[in-house]
């Protein structure tokens, strides 16, 4: 019994190796992984200088160059050093991923309103905590006029499991095996790439679901049960309060837009969306807690209508069409939120 359990694990290990060769010289992966370049010892996002994100899957390629500032932000173009600075907060799309620096909405907002300097700290994977506890701690640092978050399809709902964490012993224990092994092994690599095609591969096209009620739906979004969207829903408020409390100590107004990047979700299925829940049932929220807020749905219109246009293929975030159409719709808030004294 013991030497056939033993032949069995050797069998295992050497069936791996010849996998792992295999990938070495056939098809070898991009070991960077996006979060092993975001992780400090605090938590915090400090990416390096310049970073080169390579991807190639799904029959598609993209290479960008990401470069980074001080105030732990992609830079697109030098700051003028005269002009008020004006923090922007958001995730992947906001931050531009995949994008060359001037296809980037944020670059393309910041030759609109070259008077102003636009700090853009977003980052990949981010929800509304991560964007409280990002001013909580950097806010003074790099002391902005005003504070702009950009919410997207998933940000309220990634509140469950910010990628910012407030104990970094914890985050540490959590992710270092997968660092080492994301890091190091092409075969982790790329089950981490391809995990959601493999799934649909041998559940015949279900969607993809890990641990219940979380889920994984078409595109970038996570779609929750009823009762955990509004648990979430209830969550949000309370982190909302907590951004506008630390925006004030910091002397910066702060301003809330809903992106709208994805048509607005029937009567049934919004329940089941903590982000858009949110703005159905909380119409009145931001204005009674003096928080500036803007609804940029109505603006994407000719999104909504014809996605596959605006979107990188087979992958799902803004391609330079996509930027585009952000841009001059986030343009008019933009113009009002820079009159606000």
């Amino acid at each position: 019994m013991k030497k056939n359990f033993a032949l069995l694990i050797v069998s295992l290990i050497l069936s791996l190796l010849v996998v792992e060769l295999f990938f070495r010289v056939f098809y070898p992966i991009n070991m960077q992984s996006w979060y092993a370049e975001r992780i400090t010892e605090k938590n915090l996002d400090t990416l390096k200088k310049n970073y080169v994100h390579k991807i190639d899957r799904w029959n598609w390629k993209y290479y960008a160059k990401y470069t980074f500032g001080e105030y732990r932000n992609r830079v697109t173009q030098p700051l003028n050093n005269k002009g008020d600075k004006i923090l922007i907060l958001g995730d992947s799309f906001t931050f531009g991923l995949y994008l060359k620096d001037n296809d980037t909405y944020i670059n393309k907002l910041q030759n609109e309103f070259s008077q102003y300097n636009l700090i853009n700290s977003s980052v990949p994977g981010w929800s509304l905590e991560d964007y409280y506890l990002f001013t909580k701690n950097y806010c003074k640092t790099i002391d902005p006029k005003k504070i702009i978050v950009i919410l997207n399809d998933g940000d309220l709902a990634r509140i469950r499991q910010p990628a910012i964490r407030k104990s970094s012993k914890s985050f540490k224990e959590r992710y270092f095996i997968y660092r080492v092994l994301i890091e190091n092994v092409m075969t982790i690599a790329f089950l981490r790439d391809n995990i959601y095609d493999i799934k649909e591969i041998f559940t015949g096209g279900e969607k993809f679901s890990p641990k219940k009620p979380q889920k994984k739906i078409q595109g970038t979004a996570i779609e929750f049960d009823k009762n955990t969207s509004q648990e979430i829903v209830n969550d949000a408020e309370k982190i909302f309060l907590d951004l506008k409390f630390v925006s004030d100590e910091c002397n910066a107004s702060l301003h809330i837009i809903n992106l709208g990047w994805t048509k607005e979700k029937n009567e049934d299925d919004i329940l089941n969306d903590p982000g858009q829940l949110f703005i159905k049932i909380n119409k009145h929220f931001f204005k009674n807690n003096f928080i500036n807020f803007y609804n940029n749905s109505n603006l994407l219109k000719d999104v909504h209508s014809d996605k596959e246009k605006f979107i990188i293929k087979n992958e799902g975030h803004p391609n330079e069409l996509g930027a585009e159409k952000i841009f001059e719709s986030l343009s008019v808030h933009f113009n009002e939120i820079l009159k606000y004294t």
